[in-house]
């Protein structure tokens, strides 16, 4: 699957979790005030917003107007302020599917690093493990540089990845979990880098490959 066909599939997953919450309503009563309302399932509805603004801001970039519309919606818990913010990512995939306002940056990039991981396996198809997980590294690295700059998170060219890695949690960018298995997975790059071959296995290798592919499908597209 090239690299377009996994953003129009992200975009049909994330507008099916939006359809999914909007049947989680439920009716709400306010205590003291007697007032009802209705509400959706608060966790599942900030769930799917998380995700819509992190695809739109990969695929269109921060000043694009369907960030800025989105940036815009409160109460996300809310019938009205879901299918708002449905609305808005379905208009962008819209465009996006009939090639209008792509981020073409992001897009080479993404080819780039399939492209890399592709010789990766290759590399490891052969026994060639020791330099697989040193090109998969770089592609974690790489991405993790390029989650800074969309974040806006300072970092300088000799950010190493545990510090890059720090900050991203810190922005709320992903959660510990994730942080601990960059950290896991750069100590194998880091161990082939310096040709410590009895340290790792090739099977240490291919899970690093095939959780840095989804991880860059997941943050990086």
């Amino acid at each position: 699957m090239n690299t377009q066909a996994r953003i129009l599939q992200r975009f049909r997953t994330l507008v099916q979790l939006g359809e999914d919450v909007l049947l989680t309503e439920r009716k709400h009563e306010s205590e003291g005030l007697n007032l009802t309302y209705t509400v959706l399932d608060e966790q599942k509805a900030y769930q799917f917003l998380t995700s819509a603004q992190n695809l739109l801001l990969i695929v269109f970039g921060r000043e694009s107007i369907f960030m800025e519309n989105i940036r815009g919606i409160g109460d996300i818990d809310r019938p009205r302020s879901l299918r708002t913010a449905l609305g808005i990512l379905q208009a962008a995939q819209d465009e996006f599917e009939h090639g209008f306002l792509t981020n073409l940056k992001t897009l080479l990039a993404a080819e780039f690093f399939d492209d890399l991981l592709e010789q990766a396996e290759h590399l490891l198809e052969f026994q060639y493990y020791g330099a697989s997980a040193v090109i998969t590294g770089c592609v974690l690295e790489d991405g993790l540089r390029r989650l800074c700059q969309v974040h806006e998170i300072p970092i300088t060219s000799n950010s190493r990845v545990e510090q890059m890695n720090v900050s991203l949690v810190k922005a709320g960018v992903y959660h510990k979990l994730t942080q601990k298995q960059v950290t896991a997975y750069q100590d194998v790059r880091n161990k082939a880098a310096h040709g410590s071959w009895d340290q790792f296995t090739k099977e240490d290798v291919e899970d690093f490959i095939r959780w840095t592919r989804r991880f860059m499908e997941e943050h990086i597209i």
